[in-house]
C-alpha cells in the first residue's frame, strides 16, 4: 500500500511516521523539508502552496491509496493574528484542493482521505463554549480554514471516504514547529533556568481545564481511522482521554528542569521573549543545541493565548471510542516524556 503524507516534518506527521515504522507500506512524504530517515518513507520535495509543483508530482502519486493531510501554511510573524484572515483561509483551502485534484486524476486506487483540524473548530480561542465539545456542534461565527477544507471534502463527488480528526493540543517533538505549546514552555523554562530564576507561570489563569494529546497516540488514531470498517464520512475528536490544567503541570515542568516553582508573574511572552534571541543563541552554543534560532521552536502568541485563557476547554471523545478506538495516554507522562525527548534530541539542554 502507498500512503501520501502532507506535513511529514511537523509534530503530527512525526507521530504518524513513527507509528508506521516497520510496516509493509510505502509512505510518500510531501513537503519542502525531508523527515528523519525511515526505510519505508520517500521524500517528494514540493511546496504545497504551488499548484504547479503539486501537479508535477502526478506520475509519482499513481499508486496512492490513502492521504493523510496534516499540512498548514501559517503567516510568518504573528501566527495567531493570521488564523482568521481570508488570505489564510484561501491559501490553505487551495493547498488541499490542488493535491486532491492531482490525486483524483492520477491515483485511481485512492480510497481514504484524512484531514487534521483541531479544537479551534469549537471556538476555543473566542471564549467559553458548550462543554464537552462534540463533533455535531454548530460552527462558531469566525473565519476558519477548517470550514473551507471541510466543505471541499463534502462537495466532492468522490469514490473515496473522508475523515476529519480534531485533536486537542498536540504535544510532541519536531525540530522546526512553532505551533508547539510544550516546546514554547521548554524554551521559556530554559531561559529562566539559565538566568538563575525560579519557574514563574507567565499567564493570568492556571486553573482552566484543558486536554492534550500525545502525538504518538494521535498517530495511532490516524492509523485506526484510515483502516476502520465502514464507508461513512466522519469527524472524530481525539485526546489523551484525561484532562489537566497549568497549575497541575507547572510543578512537573519545574521538576524536569530542576527549578523551584516561583509565584506567577503575568507577562506577554510575545512582547518580551523575542529580545532574548541573543541569550538563546548563547545557550545553544554553551550546551551544543541543535537550533540556535528561537523562532523555529516557539510561538509566543499561541502560548500567551493558552496561559491567559479564562475558560475550560475540553471535548467529548465518546464518538471515536464508540466506533472502536480505545487508545489513551496519561498526560503527565506525556509531558515528562516529551521534555526528555526534547533534551535527548538537543533542542533544549539536559539538566
Amino acid at each position: 500500500m502507498t500512503i501520501a503524507l502532507a506535513g511529514a516534518t511537523g509534530i503530527v506527521g512525526r507521530g504518524y511516521l513513527e507509528r508506521m515504522a516497520g510496516r509493509d507500506v510505502r509512505i510518500l512524504a510531501l513537503g519542502r523539508r525531508a523527515p528523519a530517515a525511515q526505510a519505508n518513507v520517500t521524500h517528494l520535495p514540493v511546496d504545497l502552496t504551488r499548484p504547479d509543483q503539486v501537479a508535477a508530482l502526478a506520475p509519482r502519486l499513481a499508486d496512492v491509496e490513502q492521504l493523510v493531510y496534516a499540512a498548514v501554511s501559517d503567516d510568518p510573524g504573528n501566527v495567531v493574528a493570521g488564523w482568521n484572515t481570508d488570505a489564510h483561509v484561501d491559501r490553505n483551502r487551495s493547498m488541499l484542493a490542488a493535491l486532491l485534484d492531482v490525486l483524483e486524476a492520477a491515483a485511481p486506487r485512492l480510497r481514504d482521505v484524512l484531514v487534521l483540524q483541531g479544537t479551534k473548530a469549537y471556538g476555543t480561542t473566542l471564549g467559553r463554549f458548550p462543554l464537552p465539545a462534540r463533533e455535531s456542534d454548530p460552527r462558531p461565527p469566525v473565519v476558519n480554514f477548517y470550514w473551507a477544507q471541510e466543505d471541499l471534502l463534502r462537495t466532492r463527488d468522490a469514490a473515496w471516504r473522508w475523515t476529519i480528526l480534531r485533536p486537542t493540543a498536540v504535544v510532541g517533538v519536531a525540530e522546526k514547529c512553532a505551533i508547539n505549546i510544550l516546546g514554547s514552555v521548554a524554551v521559556y523554562a530554559t531561559v529562566l533556568k539559565e538566568t538563575g530564576s525560579a519557574l514563574h507561570f507567565p499567564g493570568t489563569h492556571d486553573h482552566p481545564v484543558w486536554q492534550l494529546v500525545d502525538n504518538h497516540l494521535l498517530g495511532e488514531a490516524i492509523d485506526w481511522c484510515l483502516n476502520r470498517p465502514g464507508s461513512g464520512n466522519e469527524i472524530f475528536n481525539v485526546s489523551n482521554g484525561d484532562a489537566t490544567d497549568w497549575g497541575s503541570l507547572w510543578p512537573v515542568i519545574a521538576e524536569h528542569f530542576k527549578m523551584p516553582v516561583g509565584p506567577p508573574r503575568p507577562v506577554r511572552l510575545a512582547e518580551v521573549m523575542p529580545a532574548r534571541q541573543a541569550l538563546w543563541a548563547e545557550i545553544a552554543r554553551k550546551h551544543g543545541l541543535a537550533n540556535p534560532v528561537m523562532a523555529d521552536l516557539v510561538s509566543w502568541e499561541v502560548l500567551d493565548g493558552h496561559t491567559r485563557r479564562d475558560h475550560n476547554a475540553y471535548v467529548s471523545t465518546l464518538k471515536i471510542r464508540g466506533a472502536g478506538f480505545d487508545g489513551f495516554r496519561d498526560s503527565i507522562e506525556t509531558v515528562t516524556e516529551k521534555l526528555s525527548l526534547l533534551a535527548a534530541e538537543g533542542l533544549i539542554p539536559r539538566y
